[in-house]
């Protein structure tokens, strides 16, 4: 499912773990038994009416549009917008504990197994070398003690 090499993802791997797992039954199943709780609906409307999360989602979608290269900040203010939403938040806890959504989430974290180790081995050799060259970088900038 990954690439070879572990510590390197395939892009495309990802992709298709995505795609298999929006083509699951049981995942569909699992969205929308998460779609219909009223705590999910709730959390819907007032979201669309949070003048925070409309700022955000209109900057997102408009910098999409225009190929904003601040899009990632966009996004990534449109998601805190909506983390801090109590009414998401509540929704999102209560997502949580649905059983179909845990014994789907379960499957597909086993099917995915081994794209998730090959990532899990990528970001530690990533954070050994970072740590690496902090350390190096450390020592060399220490200029003796005072």
């Amino acid at each position: 499912m990954g690439n070879s090499n572990d510590g390197e993802i395939d892009q495309q791997a990802v992709a298709n773990a995505a795609q298999n797992a929006a083509n699951d039954k049981e995942v569909q199943d699992a969205m929308r038994s998460a779609a219909n709780k009223p705590e999910v609906q709730h959390a819907a409307k007032s979201a669309m009416n949070d003048k925070e999360v409309q700022k955000a989602a209109v900057n997102a979608v408009v910098g999409s549009y225009t190929n904003n290269p601040n899009q990632a900040k966009s996004n990534q203010s449109l998601f805190k917008a909506l983390a801090r939403n109590k009414d998401v938040q509540n929704a999102a806890v209560t997502v949580a504990k649905d059983k179909k959504v845990q014994k789907a989430a379960w499957n597909q974290a086993k099917k995915n197994a081994p794209l998730m180790k090959s990532a899990a081995i990528g970001a530690f050799k990533f954070g050994m070398s970072a740590h690496k060259a902090s350390k190096n970088n450390n020592n060399n900038n220490s200029g003796g003690k005072y």
